[in-house]
């Protein structure tokens, strides 16, 4: 699997154990055993638009919140 990946079987074998592993060797792993689709179920859908937050910030004065 290692090889598959792309990543050294010591990265192979921290990921496996959960320790001290790269987001990198995840979706290299997740990627050789046709999972790369799994990674967006990992990251939240975001309840608020980033882009409506930035105008937000902008229109509020300083030291008034």
């Amino acid at each position: 699997m290692a090889d598959k990946a792309g990543v050294s079987r010591r990265a192979l074998i921290e990921l496996e154990a959960g320790t001290g592993s790269s987001l990198q060797t995840l979706a290299r792993v997740l990627k050789a055993m046709g999972l790369g689709d799994s990674l967006s179920a990992l990251v939240p859908v975001p309840r608020v638009s980033p882009m409506a937050m930035l105008r937000e910030n902008r229109t509020r004065k300083r030291g008034i919140r």
